[in-house]
């Protein structure tokens, strides 16, 4: 049904800017001072892509704030081909801490706000053996304060650590497939994986180290709730809508919040969804707003590709009127609080502005 709709919903895609080897090269701006989001934004406006994260750790001698870019792949001032990547190096604070034994890891969140742990990889490789945790064995989340525990032995109640506020949750008598962090298995190092970038290695813990446990600090969570709106935003007229991130410094996601029509039976959409853009190449990132940009949908094919109001377009359809969901009054559901929050429907003598919870 899902698939249907989306091909009855999209006529025409474009973006802006798009990769090009026939494009001319242009300048690379300089990225020092700013943090991820910001670095996203300042690149895409140009033409170029955000490359890969090169973490480097913090301290209180480095000469730029901790989670901002120190170092950059390609010097500011460089004409480099429109839609290449530059890679970021970013000064990282540790705001996770690994407290471990043979028998137990602790999975502790010092960072002071809730973190997405939906992409962590914990993996050891020694030779042709392999360990790994992923995070669908986890929660999605480990809020402040709290830790997340795994153990290889079997245990009746959560172990007190005094990181931990509170043991949010366990797995227990765990397989030794995933006894990553162990030397049971020959294993001497693990990593911390995020999206496939390491955020740390770590020493395996030895036989009998229960009464000297060891401790691995790490950042961790470079899109966590403090890196990301609260909110999102729409802007609309009755022929155009535009999804805005309005914040100066943060990443607004436009995938986890789904539109309903509550007059429309089995109406429903993600608006970040990439295939209603039709998978465009672009330099910026459709599910991940930086700060300034939006996407655009009109109907009738409108010859003015102007939002109402000012953003950065990095991707546009133009939608069959059918579908033009902000026409009528509609509901997001947050994917932060799980209630349907509703939107007014769009008037003809200006523009309507609905924010909603993410």
């Amino acid at each position: 049904m899902k698939k249907l709709f989306l091909l009855g919903l999209l006529l025409v895609w474009m973006m802006v800017p798009m990769a090009s080897a026939q494009e001319p090269t242009v300048p690379v701006p300089d990225l020092t001072g700013l943090n991820m989001a910001q670095a996203a934004a300042r690149l895409n406006e140009v033409g170029l892509r955000l490359g890969t994260e090169i973490t480097e750790q913090w301290t209180v001698t480095s000469v730029q704030p901790a989670n901002t870019v120190s170092g950059q792949s390609v010097a500011p001032g460089t004409a480099l081909a429109v839609g290449s990547p530059v890679d970021v190096t970013m000064l990282r604070a540790p705001n996770m801490l690994l407290i471990y034994d043979d028998n137990d890891i602790t999975i502790a969140n010092q960072s002071g706000s809730i973190i997405d742990v939906s992409s962590l990889r914990l993996v050891s490789v020694e030779g042709n053996q392999a360990s790994i945790l992923v995070a669908d064995r986890l929660q999605s989340f480990i809020r402040e304060g709290q830790c997340f525990q795994i153990w290889s032995i079997w245990r009746n109640g959560p172990k007190a650590v005094d990181e931990c506020r509170f043991i949010q949750g366990w797995l227990r008598d765990t397989p030794p497939r995933e006894h990553f962090w162990t030397q049971t298995r020959g294993v001497v190092n693990f990593s911390i994986l995020e999206r496939g970038v390491e955020r740390a290695t770590c020493p395996a813990a030895p036989l009998g180290s229960e009464a000297n446990p060891l401790r691995c600090e790490f950042f961790f969570g470079s899109n966590s709730a403090a890196d990301v709106t609260p909110y999102i935003y729409f802007a609309y007229t009755p022929n155009t809508i535009a999804i805005i991130n309005q914040s100066t410094d943060r990443w607004m996601p436009t995938d986890r919040s789904e539109i309903f029509k509550p007059d429309v039976e089995d109406f429903s959409l993600y608006v970040g969804n990439p295939a209603i853009f039709g998978n465009p190449d672009i330099v910026g990132d459709i599910t991940l707003l930086a700060p300034g940009q939006c996407l655009l949908l009109t109907v009738n094919h409108p010859t003015n590709l102007a939002p109402p109001v000012p953003c950065t377009v990095i991707a546009y359809a133009d939608i069959n009127p059918q579908f033009s969901f902000w026409t009528a009054a509609f509901e997001i559901e947050s994917a932060t609080d799980g209630h349907r929050h509703g939107c007014p429907a769009a008037l003809a003598d200006r523009p309507v502005i609905c924010i909603v919870p993410q």
